[in-house]
């Protein structure tokens, strides 16, 4: 539900309605121009010829002054042409296309499924996949070891990445050979994108 503030305001009422829907609420402002004519008193000084007397006429004259509407928006809600509409299908899909951007940016895809970069040990450390795990990992494949990892599977984004939901798109899979080249694959790629490597010639 959107809130709006019309002409006639004061500047206070004006402050007050950003406070409360902007600083406090987290709404977005936005405002509409609205033109509108105010009375303004001139009293342009007139000589009396005949006494020489200044006389002050006091005149009305009307200018036109701008006094926005302002609008505070929910984030699903857009103003278009000074009318408010529901936005929410294209703000569901950004907000979904901003989930999935924090995903790959916390995962890595491999053969086995995403891979989380930092995973929480039983001690309570954190490691990262690549840099860490990733050397132990190829050892233990190199010496004929079953080595079980956890994966997961591409999310639903329009869902809430709660942890409990990424829990529940764990597999327990075994690595193997192929899935240890992809992950140097990665690590070489993070630490030197190809499109940034320089060949000398």
């Amino acid at each position: 539900m959107s809130y709006k503030l019309e002409y006639p305001y004061t500047e206070i009422e004006k402050n007050d309605f950003i406070v409360e829907y902007n600083h406090r609420q987290g709404l977005s402002i936005e405002s509409v121009d609205n033109i509108v004519l105010v009375d303004c008193v001139v009293q342009p000084e007139i000589i009396d010829t005949e006494t020489q007397e200044v006389i002050q006429e006091a005149i009305i004259e009307q200018k036109e002054e701008n006094h926005p509407t302002y609008y505070a928006l929910q984030p699903y809600e857009k103003l278009i042409d000074g009318v408010v509409t529901d936005n929410t299908e294209e703000y569901e899909q950004a907000q979904a296309q901003s989930k999935q951007n924090q995903f790959n940016k916390e995962f890595f895809l491999t053969s086995l499924g995403y891979i989380r970069r930092k995973v929480s040990m039983s001690t309570g450390e954190t490691k990262d996949f690549l840099s860490d795990l990733l050397p132990v990992i190829s050892m233990g494949i190199q010496t004929g070891q079953t080595v079980p990892i956890i994966t997961y599977s591409l999310p639903d984004f329009t869902q809430e990445l709660t942890t409990e939901y990424l829990e529940s798109l764990q597999t327990v899979k075994n690595v193997t050979a192929q899935f240890v080249q992809e992950c140097f694959l990665q690590l070489s790629n993070d630490f030197m994108p190809v499109s940034q490597l320089q060949i000398e010639e």
